[in-house]
């Protein structure tokens, strides 16, 4: 009975080590899951650009595709997360929502997102929301 207990502990042991010291191999060499995914890694540069109203400072950049913070970012030619293009012509209620990163929903697919969520047959959201807005803005 000691002798498997002994073998036990000497498996566990042995078991943690190699846990332990994978996870500081891939520390040293900086590996991250997401690197796996097919998609292409962005940067707040990459979604972002310098706005023609001055008090705005910044503002989404229209037809981006991109993957940042877990999430794939689309911004239709008008510059609105989303792939939608608005047109005046709505028979729709039209509903528009400015904020910061929550209404824009930084780092969550669209589908998921609030403004997408009011959407329906009688609704129009627009989402003027743009990440790192304030009350300056």
């Amino acid at each position: 009975m000691n002798k498997n207990l002994l073998n036990f502990c000497i498996l566990l042991l042995a078991v943690i080590s190699f846990i332990i010291i994978g996870e500081i191999v891939l520390r040293i060499i900086n590996y991250a899951p997401y690197d796996l995914l097919p998609k292409e890694r962005g940067s707040f540069l990459n979604i972002l650009q310098k706005s023609e109203i001055e008090a705005l400072g910044y503002e989404l950049k229209p037809n981006v595709n991109t993957w940042l913070e877990g999430a794939w970012i689309e911004t239709n030619s008008q510059g609105l997360r989303g792939n939608k293009e608005y047109s005046y012509s709505s028979d729709k209620i039209r509903i528009e929502t400015y904020g910061d990163s929550i209404t824009m929903g930084q780092g969550v697919n669209l589908s998921y997102i609030y403004p997408e969520l009011l959407n329906s047959d009688k609704y129009e959201v627009l989402n003027f929301g743009v990440t790192g807005y304030n009350t300056e803005q």
